[in-house]
């Protein structure tokens, strides 16, 4: 107190002093506050010291011409006031600054939120792409289903027919000029079950129950029999495999070797499961 007077500075309140460096401020710290608030109370010294936290000569020891007149002429009452005064304005610059965080914290979220909200119409675009191209293949699968059925249907009339103008026998070869249009047929239907790299197969159990699968291009008979053994175990080794339509009885050696794709059960058919 005493070298403070000497300088011509307001004496400090040393109980205000210490209650500022039990807080962590260095000593000169706390005086310079306690003088420029006017010594009124370690309360506004601590207001005034957030409130110049940022300035480079926070510590810099106080001049008599930095300390306002008033306080160092005004009684008491005068003093707090300005002291009041002083917390005021640091709350009202905490205050500005707060706002000020919180607009740049408001422009962070908006912008975050344009980028969910980019990111996610993105999402939505992608996903419409998929489900245009699953549903033009889903056309293009039945389209060639529905064009193999047709051919086969009329491969069949037309042998029928010729059955009927020779008196051929069911079952018999017909070698007639009918023929080479069946052929023809038939290797368009081939060529339209070659164009399906997947598809759905129904299988049609002899106790009248159903199960159905999707199988792709490359896989086999073998496949077939052995999806129905995971769902039927007890016809592991007792059952037939048959196309219905055309009619072909799958002879249990060649399972491995029969292509789905080269058995015209692409890219739907259905196999009829018999037991031996």
């Amino acid at each position: 107190e005493a070298a403070a007077a000497a300088g011509g500075l307001p004496a400090v309140d040393e109980g205000h002093v210490a209650t500022l460096e039990g807080m962590g401020f260095p000593r000169a710290r706390a005086e310079k506050a306690l003088i420029l608030t006017g010594c009124v109370s370690a309360e506004a010294a601590m207001d005034w010291i957030f409130a110049h936290m940022e300035d480079p000569d926070i510590d810099e020891p106080v001049r008599a011409e930095d300390v306002p007149k008033a306080a160092r002429k005004l009684g008491e009452a005068e003093a707090a006031a300005m002291a009041r005064e002083l917390v005021e304005k640091a709350r009202a610059k905490r205050e500005a600054e707060e706002k000020e965080r919180e607009k740049e914290r408001e422009k962070a979220r908006r912008s975050f939120g344009k980028e969910a909200v980019d990111a996610k119409t993105k999402h939505e675009e992608l996903q419409r792409k998929r489900d245009i191209e699953a549903r033009r293949k889903e056309k293009m699968d039945k389209a060639r289903e529905r064009e193999r059925l047709q051919m086969l249907l009329k491969q069949d009339q037309a042998e029928r027919a010729e059955r009927f103008r020779t008196g051929a026998p069911p079952g018999a070869t017909v070698a007639t000029e009918a023929a080479a249009p069946a052929a023809a047929t038939a290797a368009v239907a081939a060529t339209v079950a070659a164009g399906a790299d997947s598809g759905t197969i129904q299988l049609r159990l002899f106790d009248g129950s159903r199960l159905s699968k999707s199988f792709e291009a490359g896989d086999t008979v073998a496949d077939i029999a052995a999806f129905v053994v995971e769902q039927r175990p007890e016809l592991k080794g007792k059952m037939t495999l048959t196309n219905q339509y055309p009619r072909r009885v799958f002879a249990e050696a060649e399972w491995a070797t029969t292509k789905l794709a080269d058995a015209q059960l692409l890219p739907r058919g259905a196999v009829v499961v018999g037991m031996k």
